[in-house]
């Protein structure tokens, strides 16, 4: 499941009209900064009664408490036990060693997922006061101002992000460190000369909005028991692709392979009960099982092709649970050796020129029954029939 799949965790945006002003006139004075005691505040001259209050309000917030760590399988594990999950994944998928890209995944994903635990430890340190007539009038004058953007002439939306992916969707090296890098060099803004407020108000009313901000990007750092199922989903994916088939055909196939690997993953080192805290595939069918008449898995598109497809993003996201279904109901009936023991076979053909029939041809041989059997058949089958070529 590549990155982009978990936006709602991994690529981060929080966006919204947080300021608006009246046009005012142009013309401003550089920005200044102050540090003290850690704290780097970014303002204007004559707004140095507020820099003040800032450093003595934040002075007094509570020392942060990282949690506890809520997964028997922290990053940290994964690092040290690094060979062992990829000897299992590979194995999995027929493979003697996990392949070079398999490796780079593992080694990515830990990186990026560690940073992002590491959020409950981090206390916001970098603040950048604003008033809202001199930040409509930079930007509306051209000035690029980190984080802000403007639209509707005078309505300024906030936003974090930052780019996990590079070439092809692929996670980009370092991704961890840049991104850790990226987290204690933001600067969060508070709004301040608000009609009639003091900078003891506009202060404290400032630092609640920042924690809003702060504790979504914390709540990054309790996703740890979703992070190692993703971590062996990725590597699991990254093997199949780049080494067995990446026809466009290929997407039901890839994303129910690597779900079930990561689980099975999951349950040779942690047993059936704890893993089903990190993925459970009952659970997942149920909360899309009003999807279920639409799902068509042989019409899924791949990631690359979604953008402009006008594929539904819910019925995208319930796929992956039929798709895990599809692989579960089939092991299930013939043992968890029939994965790499079809690889095996698909491996027979080259990459370049496996597809989604070469698969189906290679499950006949190895199982001796059609693998479309097991895929939900969907309400419109009848106007649509699918392909019969491999059968």
């Amino acid at each position: 499941m590549p990155l982009r799949a978990w936006c709602g965790l991994l690529t981060l945006a929080i966006t919204g009209a947080v300021l608006r002003a009246e046009t005012p006139s142009h013309g401003f004075l550089l920005r200044l900064f102050r540090e003290t005691d850690g704290i780097r505040v970014q303002y204007s001259p004559g707004d140095e009664a507020y820099v003040d209050e800032l450093v003595l309000q934040v002075a007094k917030l509570a020392p942060e408490q990282p949690a506890a760590a809520s997964s028997a399988l922290t990053m940290a594990n994964l690092a040290e036990r690094k060979a062992e999950f990829l000897r299992l994944i590979s194995a999995s998928l027929g493979l003697k060693e996990p392949t070079a890209k398999m490796t780079e995944s593992y080694d990515n994903f830990v990186g990026i997922f560690g940073a992002m635990g590491e959020m409950d430890g981090m206390r916001p340190r970098r603040f950048a006061l604003w008033r809202r007539a001199e930040l409509l009038a930079r930007l509306q004058a051209g000035e690029t101002i980190p984080h802000f953007k403007l639209s509707g002439g005078n309505e300024l939306h906030y936003e974090i992000g930052f780019t996990f992916e590079g070439k092809d969707g692929e996670l980009r090296a370092g991704a961890g460190e840049r991104f850790r890098q990226a987290m204690e060099e933001m600067e969060y803004p508070i709004p301040i000369g608000e009609a009639g407020g003091t900078p003891v108000a506009d202060i404290g009313a400032g630092l609640k909005q920042v924690q809003e901000i702060a504790n979504y990007l914390k709540g990054l750092s309790g996703v740890q028991r979703m992070s190692a199922f993703l971590v062996f989903h990725e590597v699991a994916e990254v093997g199949i692709v780049s080494h067995y088939i990446k026809s466009k055909d290929r997407r039901w196939f890839c994303d129910g392979v690597a779900n079930y690997v990561a689980w099975r993953t999951l349950v040779n080192t942690v047993g059936r009960d704890e893993a089903a805290r990190y993925y459970d595939l009952d659970a997942e069918l149920q909360k899309y099982s009003g999807q279920a008449a639409n799902v068509d898995l042989e019409r899924w598109p791949t990631v690359e092709d979604l953008p402009g497809s006008n594929y539904r993003e819910d019925l995208n996201t319930a796929n992956y649970a039929f798709a895990t279904k599809a692989i579960a109901d089939i092991s299930a009936k013939h043992g968890d050796d029939v994965l790499p023991r079809l690889f095996k076979r698909i491996g027979r053909t080259s990459r370049e020129k496996t597809s989604i029939q070469t698969v189906y041809q290679a499950f006949r041989k190895v199982a001796g029954e059609d693998m479309r059997r097991y895929l939900p058949r969907p309400a419109n089958a009848a106007s649509a029939p699918r392909s019969t070529r491999g059968r």
